[in-house]
């Protein structure tokens, strides 16, 4: 019932005592009737892009998918009503919290909160089959508890997106912590950051990083080594040697530019580990000797990263 003009639904909704699906998007509904919560079989409810303010005591026990993206919701209800739920999203809400339960829902696989007015996440170290979170466009400041990946990364969190907020720093070491076998995508664009640390030259299971538009003058050269990195977004910073010429030749250039500023993590598995053959005490302890020569500094990263040394 999609796209209509529906004001409300009927309050004996639950008189469908096998529906399954119900999908109400794009509607006018300010509110949705009690009812709901009393039909069993409802695993998937739609009731986004309407003009709800509130979904306490309307969610069914069984439910599996909620989506309720584009409404005016300030506050979700305890979620423990629905300890079956795998899919949540509610972006382009009103949102100023969420609340603790959601770490305790331990089937959620995706959530998406984005574009909101959250200040910050709870705890979701509880939620162990999280593959991905959508925080971004709100005010978080820090990066939330997550759940522990297993070792073996074929499960655990893929995808982390916080972009848009006001994160200052990383705590890296947590996040390796956690999601280091697993975490493929990291989205940190468009926020306060002014360095990363080092230890995520650990997170072996990188494919994707973006911290473009933030306040980083470099980036550590352990992200060089990530043999799975294969897309790196740092336009929007003013990274002193990463000049934009090596960044327009692509994320091989970059890694092979950052493997000359610092070794590999020694958290850093062998078979996830990409030197190409360049890794260098030699050329490295030079870099340390040129620091205090910007001229100088400067043409030995130039020569690192083309692989010519100009004596003009």
């Amino acid at each position: 019932a999609s796209h209509n003009r529906l004001a409300q639904l009927p309050t004996n909704i639950d008189a469908l005592s096998s529906l399954r699906v119900l999908n109400v998007s794009s509607n006018a509904l300010v509110a949705l009737p009690e009812a709901l919560a009393a039909i069993a079989t409802l695993r998937v409810l739609d009731a986004s892009t309407n003009a709800l303010r509130e979904i306490d005591r309307v969610l069914p026990s069984g439910l599996c998918e909620l989506r309720l993206d584009g409404n005016h919701i300030a506050r979700l209800p305890d979620l423990r009503c629905v300890p079956n739920l795998e899919s949540l999203s509610a972006a382009r809400n009103e949102l100023a919290e969420l609340p603790p339960s959601l770490g305790e829902l331990r089937k959620l696989k995706t959530l998406d909160v984005s574009d909101n007015n959250l200040t910050a996440l709870p705890d979701l170290s509880g939620a162990r089959a999280l593959v991905e979170v959508d925080a971004r466009s709100n005010r978080i400041g820090a990066l939330p508890a997550l759940p522990r990946s297993p070792a073996s990364g074929a499960s655990g969190l893929a995808r982390l997106f916080l972009g848009c907020n006001a994160i200052r720093a990383v705590d890296g070491e947590a996040l390796v912590r956690s999601v280091g076998p697993s975490l493929a995508h990291l989205g940190l664009n468009d926020n306060k950051l002014r360095s990363l640390p080092v230890v995520l030259g650990a997170l072996g299971a990188l494919r994707l990083i973006d911290v473009s538009n933030n306040d980083l003058s470099e980036l550590p050269g352990s992200l060089g080594y990530i043999r799975s990195l294969s897309k790196v977004l740092v336009t929007g910073n003013a990274l002193r040697g990463l000049r934009p010429a090596i960044v327009a030749a692509g994320v091989s250039a970059v890694k092979r530019y950052l493997r000359t500023r610092g070794p590999p993590h020694a958290a850093l598995a062998s078979k996830e580990r990409d030197d190409g053959g360049e890794f260098d005490e030699w050329a490295l302890t030079i870099e340390a000797v040129a620091s205090d020569d910007p001229q100088l500094s400067s043409a030995l990263r130039d020569a690192a990263a083309s692989g010519a040394l100009k004596l003009v």
